[in-house]
């Protein structure tokens, strides 16, 4: 399949389409008709990897993952998905009767029982063997990170 070319970091900071709010930790922008961006804040290449896991390896419902990056000069993670055009939840939820409400419950209740499903890899950790990105998962003392992944759930243990 051949994808569209991937934006570039200016066509990306220049969008003008912003899709996140205003106090979210990230910034999403749609570039063109065809992409979603992602970048900036809590943006991560683990984020990318569970975007693309899921994709992949499930039938759960995720935009179509193209790429993502890092900017070496401001090292600011991207992630360049599909734009999905819609409404919010948060917009919708109001409108929907009580019968569309029970079905949306019903769909979510699905996606978390698929997203139970998948095949538990042999360590506890983020998606490819990266560690968990949790502030809890940090020594105060020695200031560094405890975030595994960990081998075994007593390791896990140990670590928070």
């Amino acid at each position: 399949m051949v994808y569209p070319a991937v934006p570039s970091i200016e066509d990306i900071i220049s969008s003008q389409s912003v899709l996140s709010a205003p106090d979210a930790s990230s910034r999403v922008v749609r570039v063109d008709e065809v992409f979603a961006v992602k970048f900036g804040g809590t943006t991560s290449s683990t984020e990318a990897a569970t975007l693309e896991y899921l994709s992949k390896q499930s039938d759960i419902p995720v935009p179509k993952f193209y790429t993502s990056f890092s900017d070496p000069r401001t090292d600011t993670y991207f992630i360049v998905m599909q734009y999905i055009e819609g409404i919010t939840l948060e917009e919708a939820l109001p409108t929907l009767t009580t019968e569309e409400k029970h079905d949306l419950v019903m769909q979510i209740r699905e996606i978390l029982q698929d997203l139970r499903s998948l095949e538990s890899p042999n360590y506890l950790g983020s998606v490819n063997h990266l560690p968990y990105e949790d502030g809890v998962f940090y020594d105060t003392e020695t200031l560094h990170p405890i975030s595994g992944p960990f081998p075994s759930e007593d390791e896990f243990y140990a670590a928070i």
